[in-house]
């Protein structure tokens, strides 16, 4: 890899099949000069004999063409700049044709390549373009283009003014087709037609987006007729449709399919989806409107869902709020305007959905298909009250939205589920990464008769369908409406009983009184958890000193220039703060629903290690090679199918081992260092030896073999080692040391109709006490709690009943900064419990996992948080940190909370 490639992949950030294609476009340019007068057959040739391309057979195209076929959410856009920047840099070639298949995606690469203020501007951190940004030229206003880039002066042909910056040309393939007469007019600025300028280029390099739309004739023929030196095509689909036949490209260079792009992460994950029970062939017996309202009935019921865990994780993470929606793909335009009747009338769930509801077909037209288009480009937007789109195959490429989360197809055919268009729409991710919450990672596909075809295919690898997601009816969390719940920590509970003064003031004046109030209290709880209260402050008794509430005050005293008050009015105020007790009575809240939580930031130290934990091949699933023929083996060797030109024995006159042929293959692997794992590579390449010798019995035959399949053997040993592989950090360290911090708030999800419990009332099963509220508690720092398992309930109800204990709490999201394993993981323990002389943090496990790896490293992380406290509260004073790992089966209702100090968690050396 050259400097140049490392560095834009590092300055773009790209993905690993984004930096595979960089690569190989790297390789290809060096093996042939595209600058050069070769004809494209040479180049091919050249570019066959050296390897590079194994299913490419031809350019397909007039001049030398490579398809990079990467499946959608990938990142075809920035893989373009890439192309652009490494091509310009390394190749000095400075003119390209961009070409778009339709308006949306035309308008779109035109934001992406010119708008520098946008998060999705390709060049960001590009140093070549900071001073001399790449001139974008567009099919709008290319007819004023007065300073296109030097071109070779030809008799005959008008010089254009001259410029060495990079010019970027981008047109919607239908300008180029359909205006090409207009193009081919004389441009008054360089004196002569804009299409003869692009052609007479001498490096003009043409990048198709989405290129299985210009295989037709006439888009063939106009993108020939530009002669380029270079085609650069990319799509999610490499094939061309004729009539029933999918017929492959025949100049695939790089692929990365879909189902490659689910299981690395790139794209949120596809589910199939039935009912629980559902039965196949009473299924195929109901009338197909009873099958199709009921599709749509439970597509609501996941949608509502989805809503809620993205109403839960943009609080609990502070993101913008992700407002999901709907698509149905309908049959024909009739059956589209049936389901939208359906779904309008009043007994679609109450008519909820009358008014969120829009579809698009080809029989709209003019304003009607308008403001369609329009509901369908803001449907992101969370002021948008569209939640269900309904089409008939007129969704193209570009519309990429990022909240799809619910997919129904309607339509007969099992295909239409499969299709990558459609799929494609749904599969971006709205953060831009999975998140880890299965609810925010996932795409629903609802397909109740077509459920086990499409389950049974998940197996194969390449299967687009990865998952099953069962609705049951009877569940609770399916069956009732769902509501988001912000519950606050108990220290910030008066705000609350002000608000309620607020929304029941009769007069502008007792609402003013009581919002001025609010704001104050409000300052108070604020600068007391920024450390602004006392910057000296070691413990909550250090806030109880008449220092801390003149500061208090004054801090108060300087906010309220911000109300509409005049100077006497502000005196009055500050004089009422000190005498009504405010101050006073709000330090005292904080300190009783706080417990002394430092503000400590515990990561990973040191270097990270990786490796491999020793262990011994199974050959009882390897493959039963057989040696081939010698002409067929020298014929590999030639072409490079096993990258062993040169190796071995009497072919290739050369003394190679077997096993250094099978440990060359193993270490082209990123994850593997020779150095380091040299001596089990060489062990489970000799156990490869030792099983084709039980069964080939002839050393020449067995070289044979392992020189024709050493990359498919090298394949086989890797499955099995990659099962072992490790990240291991050399340990945790902590800083950012404060002695307490806020009490942070939860935010909880609860069934509409459910009022909250007693936390003393009991339920049958786990799904149903899951999804309850429980109120009543007495020392907890919150006035409501959810439970995930009915030990961590009982465990709240040892605490409540415990005189020994003081205070606990349930962390909310983000209350502890412990990261752990790569890093880029955050553990909340499940209670922190106070007590006389110590805190401790409680995690409540299943018995069977104590000892897995994630448990430990959670283990191992806040053990490190208490010992860094321990250390502070040694220099200040303070109460000691422990650290309980409490199996689940120990959680029983006459214990006391003594009974797990047992469990506290001590790392083994």
């Amino acid at each position: 890899m050259s400097n140049t490639t490392r560095v834009l992949a590092h300055r773009m950030s790209l993905r690993k099949p984004q930096k595979d294609s960089l690569e190989l476009l790297e390789r290809l340019t060096k093996a042939v000069d595209f600058k050069s007068s070769d004809s494209k057959e040479k180049m091919l040739d050249t570019l066959l004999a050296e390897g590079y391309l194994k299913n490419f057979t031809d350019f397909d195209r007039d001049f030398p063409s490579f398809s990079f076929a990467i499946a959608t959410g990938v990142g075809k856009t920035r893989l373009m700049g890439a192309f652009i920047s490494y091509l310009f840099i390394e190749h000095k070639i400075r003119d390209f044709l961009i070409l778009a298949p339709n308006l949306t995606i035309y308008n779109k690469l035109i934001d992406d390549f010119r708008n520098k203020s946008s998060n999705k501007y390709v060049f960001k951190g590009i140093g070549e373009f900071v001073h001399h940004e790449p001139r974008i030229i567009t099919g709008d206003d290319y007819q004023n283009v007065n300073t296109p880039r030097k071109q070779t002066y030809k008799p005959g042909m008008q010089q254009a003014l001259f410029t060495d910056d990079l010019a970027i040309n981008i047109f919607n393939i239908s300008k180029l087709d359909k205006e090409v007469s207009k193009i081919k007019e004389i441009n008054e600025y360089i004196g002569e037609p804009y299409f003869d300028y692009l052609k007479n280029l001498e490096n003009l390099v043409v990048i198709m987006d989405e290129s299985h739309r210009y295989r037709a004739d006439r888009g063939m023929q106009v993108i020939n007729d530009l002669r380029p030196i270079l085609g650069l095509e990319l799509t999610a689909t490499p094939v061309v449709t004729k009539g029933a036949r999918n017929i492959p490209f025949n100049n695939i260079a790089f692929e990365y399919p879909l189902a490659n792009a689910i299981r690395d992460g790139f794209v949120k994950e596809p589910y199939a989806a039935t009912r629980k029970n559902m039965d196949l062939k009473a299924m195929k017996k109901m009338e197909k409107e009873e099958l199709e309202k009921l599709k749509l009935e439970d597509a609501i019921v996941i949608h509502e869902k989805t809503k809620t865990s993205l109403d839960l994780y943009s609080r609990n993470n502070g993101l913008p709020r992700v407002k999901p929606f709907i698509l149905v793909v309908a049959e024909d335009t009739n059956h589209a305007e049936t389901i939208l009747a359906l779904i309008k009338s009043p007994q679609f769930f109450d008519g909820l959905y009358s008014e969120k509801v829009v579809t698009i077909h080809s029989g709209q037209r003019g304003s009607e298909k308008d403001d369609v288009v329009q509901h369908l480009l803001n449907v992101e937007k969370p002021d948008n009250p569209i939640e269900i789109v309904i089409h008939v195959n007129i969704l193209k490429e570009g519309w990429d939205v990022t909240n799809l989360f619910t997919i129904v197809p309607l339509r007969s055919a099992a295909a239409i589920i499969l299709r990558e268009q459609t799929l494609g729409r749904g599969l971006r991710l709205p953060y831009g990464h999975r998140t880890g919450d299965p609810n925010v990672d996932r795409l629903t596909v609802v397909a109740h008769e077509l459920f086990k075809e499409l389950i049974e295919t998940a197996n194969d690898p390449n299967s687009i369908i990865m998952k099953e997601y069962i609705i049951d009816p009877d569940d609770a969390e399916f069956s009732a409406a769902q509501e988001v719940v912000t519950v606050p920590p108990l220290a910030e509970s008066g705000l609350q009983k002000i608000q309620d003064e607020i929304d029941k003031a009769t007069s502008p004046e007792e609402k003013k009184a009581a919002e001025l109030k609010y704001s104050t209290k409000k300052t108070i709880i604020d600068a007391v958890n920024e450390g602004l209260a006392d910057k000296n402050a070691k413990s909550l008794d250090d806030l109880t000193t008449q220092d801390v509430k003149t500061r208090l005050a004054q801090i108060v005293a300087d906010t309220l220039p911000l109300f509409d008050m005049s100077k006497e009015e502000q005196g009055k105020a500050v004089e009422c703060l000190i005498s009504d007790g405010l101050i006073e009575e709000t330090l005292q809240e904080i300190i009783l629903g706080t417990i002394e939580i430092p503000r400590i930031v515990v990561q990973p130290s040191g270097e990270t290690t990786t490796g491999f934990h020793s262990f011994k091949l199974n050959s009882k699933s390897l493959p039963n090679w057989q040696p081939v023929t010698e002409e067929i083996l020298i014929k590999a060797l030639q072409s490079g199918e096993t990258s062993t030109i040169g190796i071995t024995n009497d072919i290739t006159n050369t003394k190679d081992t077997n096993m250094n042929i099978i440990v060359r293959q193993l270490i082209n692997n990123d994850e593997i260092d020779y150095d380091e794992q040299k001596d089990l590579l060489y062990d489970l390449a000799g156990t490869i030896i030792e099983y084709l010798d039980s069964y080939i019995k002839d050393e020449k035959k067995v070289s044979n073999v392992v020189q024709f399949y050493a990359r498919d053997i090298a394949s086989q040993i890797w499955i099995q080692m990659s099962d072992k592989f490790y990240i291991k950090d050399a340990g945790y360290q902590a800083a950012d040391m404060q002695p307490f911090q806020r009490i942070e708030k939860h935010n909880f999800s609860k069934l509409k109709k459910d009022d909250l419990f007693d936390f003393r009332r009991t339920f049958k099963t786990t799904g149903e006490m899951r999804t309850k509220m429980f109120k009543g508690f007495k020392k907890a720092c919150h006035s409501c709690y959810k439970f995930d398992v009915k030990p961590e309930k009982e465990l709240a109800t040892i605490l409540e009943d415990d005189k020994s204990v003081e205070k606990w709490l349930r962390p909310a999201h983000n209350q502890f900064k412990i990261f752990y394993g790569s890093r880029s993981s955050s553990y909340e323990p499940d209670f922190v419990v106070q007590t006389e002389r110590t805190i401790y943090m409680v995690e409540v496990k299943d018995h069977d996992k104590l000892t897995s790896e994630d448990v430990l490293e959670k283990a191992r992380a806040a053990t490190q948080y208490c010992t860094t406290v321990n250390e502070y509260h040694k220099k200040y004073g303070g109460r000691e940190w422990k650290y309980l790992l409490v199996p689940d089966n120990q959680v029983e209702s006459n214990r006391d909370f003594k009974f797990f100090e047992s469990f506290e968690y001590k790392e083994k050396n």
